[in-house]
């Protein structure tokens, strides 16, 4: 594919925008009778931007994922799910999974959080630069860029991505994507879960991005209206059955905004929002303000007394870890009215609702509900509560679907909180069916719940928050991904379990669910208007964590810390003797204090081999191999002379050489590390990187396993013994991080990596004078050793004689 080349002072390269075709394309997911898509062809000139709508779960994110040459793009093909495919796609003239095809592309999925391939936030949006061979002099200005274009300017380029909110990631992803300059730029929802301020952002990002170079867009959305100065046309799919009986999905119209939206189509029944410019004088345009009057008729709020407090919050500090986000938070929510907890991404709302939901301990301050909500119970706060008393009383949705799944159905999904209510299994079938019917789940009841589309997901958690009839409801974005049909569905369900004396409190961004629901606004926000204010995020500012526990040590390259400690400690191992030992032992003493490490930090940071050197000391002493004199024995058990000796000198081995080990390598920042093993050892790219974003996703890991463990609390079943729960949320965290492996890998491959252009750095990795002195050292303190212990012919190789 050809490249042209935009201002001759930077030389940047930027692609052609290119087209798409689909020709008789069909595609059937693993275990599923019928096929998504079949027969499906549909062409995307070059240049043209193009918005694709339709009902949740009707193929939208399968078409992104074929374009992107995530899933089959040739007749016959099958991909590593098991999908089965027919016809073909192309992108640009070539296979959409070919590796031509998917380096003309930049995509960002419905999950940013599984996007995060490093642990920075501006190495991850260098990444794809990095493997578009971008001069290093251009990455760093493009990065910065992207950032401000999607309105993180002021987020520092080192924050960790582990500890931004889903929005934040969502606008990283989406800063990646766009700095790469792609041919086609697809993006599957790309203001899902942002606040207004952030979604504008992104809106005008891509608006900038496409009308000053030109790009074919593909976008996914529910609302159309934010994008109608973006789009020129508008694609809607559609339930369709073919000839032979088999359910798939069509295009029902395919036109300009113009035509689409001013066509007599049924959008309601398709779950398409009409934007406002085009609804005047249809039932949507004033459905909302109309079900929000006769709510308001139906179930008038004013009196208090009619409506007790369930929960309140007074004088406390939230936050996690210890570090408050919000302090002096003093609220209250009513029995019987929907209060919504509005904000900007990052501002606490979520840490907010966790600590109201008993899941998240206050750091001062207390929670407490009403009698009316903890009765029978003593304890007012719901964090003392065990898990099955409090999923009865207090249910929690969270952002994440995926967290809550502990079944293998979705039908089993939904009778879980039925039967911790006290249910018979047969009522509680019953009833999980008819919620299911409710959000119209119930043709899924027999599938995984991790096999349905997103916006199924969602809906899904809100039936199993809703099983156990709680008394207070905390819905985290619950019409996120959702189509017209059933956001009312949603919003509807919420407003009569409101109207059922349950308090309901709601974290969203969606102004259309708050005009029609909110009794109760709390507006959380940096500044002295908003309800609660929060620490702004200057002030949460990641400390930069020191390179090293001493700051000569810290001034060394990565690679040089890391050849280091295996020069020092493997060759020591030659010789179990005293003398070597000894003299090692004093030798490391010397260049630890030369490297300014008191013995207070030394131990501080080393103390579990300081622990267990006693115990290897004894394990030798009693089962080393015996010679000389016998001072004790007892069956297997001897004491010797020899052993003796090998036991003081394995441990001063042992602490010499697993001591320093920890200190040279502790603060070692594993990008850093990693540029390090490419630029100045040469290790593949592809084996290094590779790696690295395996290590992000123990982070990653940790903090699902944390949100596992919250999900089971309360949804009642996390009161189990400690290894009755291991078990089944071990093999939750397993599927959770298959799936994140595999939307990783795909992340990766969508920005380029693995690809044929040799691969830049957007940092440099330099190997100093003083890298070279360290190498020398370390070599030098296990030969000495071994020479003295030579020359005084106490060498015993390997312990022997």
């Amino acid at each position: 594919m050809k490249q042209f080349l935009r201002g001759d002072e930077n030389n940047e390269k930027s692609s052609q925008p290119v087209a798409i075709d689909f020709s008789d394309w069909g595609y059937r997911r693993a275990a599923q009778q019928n096929f998504v898509l079949r027969h499906f062809s549909c062409h995307i000139p070059a240049g043209q931007h193009v918005l694709i709508m339709g009902a949740s779960g009707i193929g939208k994110s399968t078409i992104m994922e074929a374009i992107a040459g995530l899933i089959g793009s040739q007749p016959g093909t099958s991909d590593e799910d098991g999908g089965t495919t027919e016809g073909s796609v192309s992108v640009g003239g070539f296979p959409a999974s070919s590796r031509q095809a998917r380096a003309l592309s930049a995509l960002m999925l419905q999950d940013p959080m599984s996007q995060a391939v490093l642990q920075r936030v501006g190495d991850n949006v260098a990444f794809g630069l990095e493997n578009e061979g971008v001069p290093r002099c251009q990455i760093w200005p493009r990065v910065t860029h992207a950032l401000r274009q999607v309105g993180l300017g002021d987020l520092e380029l080192n924050r960790q991505t582990a500890h931004l909110s889903g929005g934040q990631m969502q606008r990283v992803a989406l800063a990646g994507a766009l700095c790469m300059d792609p041919g086609v730029l697809l993006l599957d929802e790309p203001t899902a879960n942002l606040d207004p301020s952030g979604a504008r952002s992104v809106v005008q990002a891509i608006t900038d991005v496409v009308h000053a170079r030109p790009t074919t867009l593909v976008l996914v959305d529910h609302r159309a209206e934010k994008w109608l100065d973006v789009i020129n046309r508008v694609i809607i799919l559609g339930a369709h059955t073919t000839a032979d009986g088999q359910k798939t999905t069509a295009i029902v119209a395919d036109g300009s905004p113009d035509e689409v939206f001013t066509s007599h189509l049924d959008f309601d029944a398709l779950g398409i929002w009409v934007p406002t410019r085009y609804a005047a004088g249809r039932r949507q345009h004033h459905e909302i303000a109309l079900f929000r009057s006769q709510s308001r008729a139906d179930h008038p709020h004013h009196d208090e007394s009619a409506h007790p407090i369930s929960v309140k919050i007074t004088d406390a500090a939230v936050g996690r870890n210890g570090k408050p986000i919000l302090t002096h938070v003093s609220c209250a929510f009513r029995a019987g009215e929907v209060s919504v907890l509005e904000g900007e991404n990052g501002v606490g709302k979520s840490t907010l609702a966790l600590t109201l939901a008993g899941l998240l301990p206050v750091i001062s301050g207390h929670v407490a509900t009403s009698p009316s909500v903890s009765s029978p119970l003593t304890s007012s706060d719901p964090t003392q509560w065990p898990s099955a008393q409090l999923a009865r009383r207090v249910s929690y949705v969270f952002q994440s679907p995926e967290h809550q799944f502990v079944t293998s159905t979705v039908l089993a999904e939904a009778m879980v909180g039925l039967k911790v209510a006290g249910k018979s299994p047969d009522q509680a079938r019953e009833q999980a069916l008819a919620l299911l019917d409710d959000f119209g789940l119930r043709a899924q009841a027999d599938r995984s719940p991790y096999a349905l589309s997103g916006g199924q997901k969602r809906r899904l958690t809100v039936v199993c928050a809703l099983a156990a009839a709680p008394k207070v409801v905390i819905l985290d974005e619950p019409t996120f991904g959702q189509d017209r049909t059933t956001w009312w569905q949603m919003t509807r369900l919420i407003r009569r379990i409101a109207r059922q004396g349950t308090a309901v409190i709601v974290i969203t961004h969606d102004h259309e669910l708050v005009e029609a629901l909110a009794d109760h606004t709390i507006t959380l926000g940096y500044t002295r208007d908003a309800d609660l204010v929060a620490r702004p995020q200057t002030e949460r500012r990641e400390r930069v964590r020191p390179a090293s526990l001493s700051p000569i040590i810290a001034r060394l390259n990565p690679a040089s810390r890391l050849l280091g400690v295996l020069l020092l400690s493997v060759p020591i191992v030659l010789s179990l003797d005293i003398v070597s030992a000894s003299v090692f032992f004093v030798l490391v003493a010397i260049a630890l204090c030369a490297f300014r490490l008191a013995p207070p930090t030394i131990f501080r940071h080393s103390w579990p081999v300081w622990v267990a050197a006693p115990w290897s000391f004894l394990a030798v002493l009693l089962y080393g191999k015996p010679g000389g004199a016998v001072y004790w024995s007892w069956g297997w058990m001897h004491v010797t002379q020899r052993s003796a000796v090998l036991s003081v000198a394995t441990v001063l081995r042992l602490l010499a050489s697993t001591v320093p080990a920890v200190l040279f390598l502790i603060g070692i920042d594993s990008t850093d590390l990693a540029d390090a093993l490419t630029q100045i050892v040469h290790l593949p790219d592809r084996f290094v990187y590779g790696g690295l974003a395996g290590t992000r996703l123990i982070t990653v890991l940790s903090d699902d396993w944390q949100a596992l463990t919250q999900a089971r609390r309360s949804r009642g079943i996390g009161g189990q013994n400690k290894l009755t729960r291991f078990v089944p949320q071990a093999f939750a965290l397993l599927v959770l991080s298959i799936r994140r492996s595999t939307q990783l890998a795909t992340a990766m491959q969508a920005r380029g990596f693995g690809g044929s252009t040799p691969r830049s750095h957007a940092r440099v990795s330099v190997w100093r004078v003083q890298d070279g002195w360290f190498i020398v050292g370390c070599v030098c303190v296990p030969v000495v050793a071994l020479l003295v212990s030579a020359l005084t012919g106490s060498f015993a190789f390997l312990g022997g004689r």
